[in-house]
């Protein structure tokens, strides 16, 4: 089953989200090798998903 282009659209949105930010953060947090990334990573997606609140739907990812 193939998914929607809408659906594609809101995953690279998300991929998108991430590449532009986390270069210039792990940057800043003088991160440099994946093994001290993971933490920070993890940290990271928990405050996204329960702090950040779409735009459009005015919830965060963890209440939806």
């Amino acid at each position: 089953m193939q998914s929607a282009p809408e659906a594609k659209g809101k995953v690279e949105r998300n991929h998108q989200f991430w590449q532009n930010r986390l270069p210039p953060l792990l940057r800043a947090e003088n991160i440099t090798d994946l093994p001290a990334a993971n933490p920070f990573l993890d940290a990271l997606r928990k405050h996204h998903n329960s702090m950040e609140k779409h735009r459009e739907i005015g919830m965060t990812p963890q209440a939806a």
